[in-house]
């Protein structure tokens, strides 16, 4: 095998691995037989020396693999075993994770340049060349999130991340209530700081109200548009399903609103949302287990989800910007756009609601949606050759795709937006 191939299978190895390292301790996996799999889609049967060694390569790294029916965690490791094989064949363009484990402020001083708007914000911008991309982080999360692709000088784009008023740019938190319509003006002035005539549009989460704002309100200077697990809630003409996450902390919001005395409390309450999971519960339903998994953050970026709302003061400015943003027109937003749009979700996201997005996002009229197969919320760092993979093809870089490897890679279920609500 070659070099590309035992990364791309290093790479699935800590999909599973990064989320909870005790998983392999804790249970084995059970992959289906490659003979089951090449009697469904025999155009593969000539991957099956590859298909072994990757196994074999996952079992030195500890996975405890057993071969047989399957389950859905191993389901998704014979799939992406597969399309590591086509990787080395050249039938599709699959990015390694760069593996820097340089402290991402040696990344900002080393590998990017600063620059700065007109009222003293500052942004960075890689300095290798590529495709200028926007990178619109959810509000308050640490930009640790993007480590992969701020390390990447081999994706084709070239990044572009930006302070803004909620708080420090490594470490999070939520020291502002300041709203989406404010950020996006402190977008549009990043922008023409740059001196790029245009740029895509990377948004993650909440950062997709962001994102959707300022291609409304500046069309000229936004290209394409990618929405990451964007939350879309609040959009006229959409039923309300938020994810369990979602109504949970809504109605943390509304109290502590009426309750500011409250909010302390809560915060502290609030921590227990992202606490390790009760493997014992799950153990004995394979399914159970997966979508437990698959939900997951890596371990030691967890912490970093619950900055927003770490303490009184953070989430109470947490529900107050959330409120006015949910105020928003997004629904006139998304019909005014003539961008293309992407929306790229995940079928664990425990976090927000797939339904609600894609049927939101379908009142754009140049969108198209692609699932994500076992990833939660944090594609950009669990899963991210297939992100990049989706992207490049949407944005029509460079990028190899046999009609063989269109077949089967595991990421990329794409579908019209409102197809995908049931």
């Amino acid at each position: 095998m070659t070099g590309l191939f035992d990364r791309l299978v290093d790479d699935l190895h800590g999909e599973i691995v990064r989320r909870e390292p005790r998983y392999p301790e804790m249970f084995p996996i059970a992959v289906p037989r490659f003979a089951a799999l090449a009697d469904t889609d025999p155009g593969i049967a000539d991957l099956a020396d590859a298909f072994t060694a990757g196994l074999e390569r996952l079992r030195t790294g500890g996975l405890r693999l057993v071969e047989g029916l399957g389950d859905p965690v191993g389901a998704v490791i014979a799939d992406s075993l597969i399309d590591a094989a086509l990787a080395e064949r050249g039938h599709i363009d699959l990015v390694p994770e760069p593996g820097d484990t340089r402290r991402l402020e040696e990344v900002l001083a080393a590998d990017f340049q600063t620059v700065e708007t007109v009222d003293g914000r500052r942004a960075h911008v890689a300095r290798w060349p590529g495709r200028p991309l926007l990178v619109v982080n959810a509000l308050g999360i640490s930009l640790e999130f993007w480590r992969p692709l701020l390390t990447d000088q081999r994706s084709g784009f070239r990044p572009i991340v930006a302070e803004n008023r909620c708080g420090n740019l490594l470490a999070g938190g939520m020291e502002s209530d300041v709203g989406l319509t404010t950020h996006a003006e402190d977008l549009a002035a990043v922008i023409a700081a740059t001196g790029f005539p245009r740029v895509d549009v990377l948004a993650w989460c909440n950062g997709g109200r962001i994102a959707i704002d300022l291609a409304r309100r500046w069309p000229e200077r936004v290209g394409t548009l990618v929405l990451l697990a964007t939350t879309l809630r609040g959009i006229d003409g959409v039923a309300p399903r938020p994810s369990p996450f979602e109504g949970n902390l809504q109605k943390a919001f509304e109290k502590v609103i009426a309750r500011p005395d409250f909010a302390a409390p809560m915060a502290r309450l609030l921590g227990q949302l992202f606490a390790p999971p009760d493997w014992d519960a799950v153990a004995a339903d394979p399914e159970a287990r997966a979508r437990t998994l698959f939900a997951r953050a890596a371990a030691d970026l967890v912490k970093a989800l619950g900055a927003p709302m770490a303490s009184g003061e953070a989430l109470l400015n947490y529900a107050a910007r959330t409120a006015r943003d949910e105020g928003y027109p997004l629904r006139e937003a998304l019909e005014a756009l003539a961008h293309p749009v992407l929306v790229v979700t995940g079928d664990s996201d425990s976090i927000i609601s797939n339904e609600l997005t894609r049927e939101a996002a379908a009142y754009a009229r140049n969108a198209r949606a692609v699932e994500v197969t076992g990833a939660g919320h944090y594609i950009q760092n669990l899963q991210y050759r297939y992100m990049v993979h989706a992207m490049r093809s949407f944005v029509n870089l460079e990028n190899r795709q046999s009609e063989r490897a269109a077949r089967r890679v595991r990421y990329l279920k794409a579908m019209r937006p409102a197809e995908c609500v049931s």
